[in-house]
């Protein structure tokens, strides 16, 4: 064996050791909000009010650089045709994001959010994704249903 390969190998080794000690599948030590499974469609239903969260900005300006204390607000979910309309169904598929926002705009997920939990009855149903501004009725959030990815989120959490 030349010198190179057997360092090759020797790092994929240490590699490999690091991933295992470090493995992600881990159980959680807290418990988790359940998530919307498959099978809880209504939870996406349009006007159904959904309690988003996050530390972005209230104001929609992307020079606002001041970092709020964590908001929430109640948003409703606006239907597919609204975010397919805004967004193209290139950029919005149904069945893995949500439309969020109120038809006159002015309180929805703002830039900051991203990453931010989505909850409708007591269940992650989705999580911020983007969507255009947060106070233009025109584009309103978008975030990614949990429901799409529920198998691979569990497995997650359970370990």
């Amino acid at each position: 064996m030349d010198p190179p390969q057997g360092r090759h190998r020797r790092r994929r080794r240490q590699l490999r050791a690091r991933h295992r000690r470090t493995d992600s599948r881990r159980p959680l030590p807290y418990r988790t909000l359940p998530l919307a499974t498959p099978a809880q469609q209504n939870l996406y239903e349009e006007g159904t009010p959904s309690r988003v969260l996050g530390w972005g900005t209230t104001t929609g300006r992307d020079d606002d650089d001041r970092v709020p204390p964590l908001q929430t607000a109640l948003i409703p979910n606006r239907g597919d045709e609204q975010c397919v309309t805004a967004y193209g169904s290139r950029r919005y598929a149904k069945r893995y994001t949500t439309c969020l926002g109120y038809p006159a705009g002015g309180v929805s997920a703002c830039h900051g959010d991203s990453g931010g939990p989505v909850v409708v009855k007591g269940r992650l149903v989705a999580v911020i994704s983007g969507g255009g501004s947060c106070t233009d009725r025109l584009y309103p959030g978008v975030a990614v249903k949990t429901a799409a990815y529920y198998a691979l989120l569990q497995s997650r959490i359970a370990g």
